[in-house]
């Protein structure tokens, strides 16, 4: 199984060397790494391909190619490009005023994001490294990653340290922008239908639904949860097809936890980033 985990001018290659991880539809354990450098392991969440949906279209928005071209055919290609779409979704859910609800501030900024990859689809493709300045501007104001990161780490954040904490942010920051950059570069005009939105007065966390598709593939869900922080709402997790992206994450990174403890993750996760550059 070859895995692409980003795509820039000096790190585009698919890179070898996956241990596949298992996922399950309600209960599941990732194990997972790859050696990008000098033989050292590192965690990335990785899924089967064969038979199991999940774990597939979560492989593809954590920015993986699976290899369905050879797993699932010409169908299976098919749904997991459609989830492209469902990320500029998020790009989009948590700018605009308070006053709206987040189905509107999808509505009505998913378009303007679109656009712009779209016309500058010709440049981001000769030199692919342009579309990491336009990943930070657009997505680090969506997403609230000092919550994500406490998520992520579950009872580690409480031990960790505030120098552990800030260091974390910081790399899993970059992991992910740098993992979806990948995502943006696969854009091909999917579809994305918006679901009934619910949700009761003065909530302050929701969560979106949407379903994206793509040409003769059965549409798959993608629910964005997001919570109101001061006057914004902003992203804490996405799930795609009933698997979360935090939990994913969560599970990687607890066995690299155990194994190296929290600073030897943070110092794995920056050289990973810094291999990318």
């Amino acid at each position: 199984m070859v895995v692409t985990l980003a795509m820039d001018a000096e790190y585009n290659a698919p890179l070898n060397d996956v241990l596949v991880g298992r996922c399950f539809r309600d209960q599941w354990r990732v194990s997972a790494g790859f050696r990008p450098l000098g033989g050292a392991t590192f965690p990335v969440p990785s899924s089967r391909t064969t038979l199991n949906r999940s774990a597939g279209v979560l492989g593809w928005v954590l920015g993986h190619a699976p290899g369905a071209e050879q797993q699932q055919g010409e169908t299976g290609v098919n749904r997991l490009s459609g989830l492209v779409v469902g990320f500029l979704v998020l790009l989009g859910v948590s700018q605009g005023v308070a006053s709206a609800s987040p189905e509107q501030l999808v509505r009505d900024t998913v378009q303007q994001v679109l656009d712009e990859v779209s016309q500058r689809g010709a440049d981001l493709q000769q030199d692919p490294a342009q579309i990491y300045p336009l990943v930070s501007r657009v997505v680090l104001p969506r997403f609230d990653f000092g919550r994500m990161s406490e998520l992520v780490l579950g009872r580690h954040w409480e031990r960790a340290s505030e120098a552990q904490r800030g260091a974390f942010i910081t790399q899993f920051r970059e992991l992910l922008v740098r993992t979806y950059a990948t995502a943006l570069l696969n854009y091909q005009g999917q579809e994305i239908r918006y679901l009934p939105f619910h949700a009761t007065e003065g909530a302050t966390e929701v969560s979106v639904g949407t379903e994206v598709s793509a040409k003769g593939a059965p549409p798959i869900p993608i629910n964005y949860s997001l919570y109101k922080r001061g006057e914004e709402w902003q992203v804490y997790d996405v799930v795609i097809d009933g698997v979360s992206l935090v939990a994913n994450y969560r599970s990687g990174f607890a066995a690299q936890i155990r194994r190296y403890k929290l600073d030897g993750l943070i110092e794995k996760l920056a050289e990973r980033n810094g291999g990318g550059k």
